[in-house]
């Protein structure tokens, strides 16, 4: 199984893209959009915008769109800046205990 690091523990991927797709759900939510009209703001099918709610995997350009249309992009982009330890090294202090 596929193991990513979150918020300092290593869970599934299946976990983190659920975990992510909800919080999708929520800011959508709490932006009072419906699913629909969130497809057609973001030019993505009303599948693809279930599918990332519901933890399933989609396309990096339909992500892009979905939280470009949030105004959430941040979240995306924040993944892609260097982290300060690599996950090896909080893997191996995990292990170790260092």
């Amino acid at each position: 199984m596929n193991t990513t690091l979150i918020g300092g523990k290593f869970i599934a991927i299946e976990d983190a893209l659920k975990t992510f797709g909800e919080q999708i759900k929520f800011i959508r939510k709490q932006q009072k959009i419906i699913q629909r009209r969130l497809s057609e703001h973001c030019n993505v099918s009303l599948t693809v915008i279930k599918r990332v709610e519901s933890g399933k995997p989609i396309s990096t350009i339909n992500l892009m769109r979905i939280l470009t249309s949030l105004g959430k992009l941040s979240l995306l982009i924040d993944l892609y800046k260097q982290p300060d330890t690599s996950p090896m090294e909080v893997w191996k202090a995990e292990k170790y205990k260092l």
